[in-house]
């Protein structure tokens, strides 16, 4: 009992480290990730205006298109352009049943308003997917529309199960290599304390009782019979 409680205490105590380790690095890679969105998206706005037209605020697509596949940006990265009225004038994935349409995300809404957007939900899949939305100014500083990166962070996810992964087998690693020691430890110290309680019995059952024991080491329990 006494070693599968310390394994067990061990095991507990491993996977607890283990947790906060992966935790906090998900957290930091995810942190970085967020940081990366939202900067390309306000990246993408500032230029944007030089590819509407003033007077019609018709978007120069091709010209628009060049300037996106110039970024190489990250191929989990979907471009949104809206126009004033947050109806969708361009998308890289090339989606025409999205054209036209209207999206009042917390995000774009935010932006439309002038402030920097960004919500984090979970895809049908369960897959997190970062909303990150920026306002597009004209020279007079009015809003003429928003600019709407959602991304899939699938590198950090790939890397997160392969640590996790690695984490597993270095965990299981640990606890046999622990296990053994404990188990090994555990063997001596109940063979002192059997080899001494088995010495006081045989003394007490011959009657002898001002015997001193002879119990060799430098430990505790070798100084029970001074």
């Amino acid at each position: 009992k006494l070693v599968f409680t310390y394994f067990i205490i061990m095991l507990i105590t491993l996977l607890l480290f283990s947790y906060y380790i992966l935790s906090t690095m998900k957290n930091y890679l995810y942190e970085d990730e967020k940081l990366s969105v939202t900067t390309t998206s306000n990246v993408v706005a500032s230029f944007a205006v030089e590819y509407i037209d003033p007077e019609t605020q018709r978007l120069s697509r091709e010209n628009f298109t060049k300037f996106i596949d110039g970024l190489g940006l990250d191929s989990q990265m979907r471009v949104l352009l809206l126009n004033r009225d947050v109806q969708v004038v361009y998308d890289s994935q090339n989606n025409r049943n999205m054209l036209g349409s209207a999206q009042v995300s917390p995000s774009i809404m935010a932006a439309i308003n002038g402030t920097d957007g960004f919500m984090e939900y979970e895809s049908e899949d369960f897959d997190i997917l970062f909303d990150a939305a920026a306002p597009v100014f004209n020279n007079n500083g009015e809003i003429v529309g928003v600019v709407d990166i959602v991304y899939a962070p699938e590198g950090v996810t790939k890397i997160h199960n392969a640590i996790l992964g690695d984490m597993a087998v270095l965990i299981l690693a640990i606890s046999l290599l622990v296990g053994i020691i404990i188990f090994v430890m555990a063997n001596l110290v109940s063979k002192r304390i059997v080899d001494f309680t088995s010495k006081i019995t045989s003394m007490s059952d011959d009657g002898i009782l001002d015997e001193k024991l002879d119990i060799s080491g430098h430990d505790e329990i070798s100084r029970l019979d001074e």
